[in-house]
């Protein structure tokens, strides 16, 4: 009756189809440099595609967007994105998974959760409940070349480095 299927970024191509066609069909359009921009901020991740082509429809009244209409509410996007998805995957994280991602949010390169884990009297480097749903054997986890950030929520990772150096994860 239900099927697993896994959904991963979408390549290139296919990204560019998931945003140009539906428009398409709605009788609208983005000019070629806003999809690259677009696919290239969101790394081909359906969830973000969709978001940023939405988003970008609702607040540009325009029938054909380019890439210059669009920056204009780039912030607006990215600051509604941090509300729609950041914050709420931020807020329902553990305490011990929040530290992490702060720290991934303030370093580059890698950080590691058996610190964290080891410096909580309550967990240990291998315990569940340290980061549910991870690995024992995965103690490190990837960082973007750039820090995740925002003025506006300084506490919580956001959205700021999606894309480029981050594949999709859903924090």
């Amino acid at each position: 009756m239900f099927r697993h299927a896994v959904v991963d970024n979408l390549e290139l191509d296919a990204a560019g189809d998931a945003l140009a066609i539906p428009l398409a069909n709605a009788g609208r359009g983005f000019g070629l440099s806003l999809i690259g921009h677009i696919v290239d901020d969101t790394a081909g991740y359906p969830y973000f595609l969709q978001f940023f082509g939405a988003f970008a429809c609702s607040r540009i009244g325009l029938e054909h967007i380019k890439l210059a209409d669009f920056q204009r509410i780039e912030s607006a996007l990215l600051h509604e994105l941090d509300l729609a998805f950041f914050e709420d995957r931020f807020l329902t994280a553990s305490s011990a998974e929040q530290e992490l991602l702060l720290r991934m949010a303030t370093r580059s390169g890698t950080a590691s959760r058996q610190p964290i884990c080891a410096s909580r009297p309550e967990t240990s480097p291998t315990s569940v409940s340290c980061f549910a749903g991870s690995s024992p054997a995965d103690s490190s986890i990837p960082q973007p070349a750039a820090p995740i950030g925002s003025p506006s929520r300084p506490s919580a990772p956001t959205s700021g480095a999606i894309g480029k150096s981050q594949k999709s994860q859903d924090l």
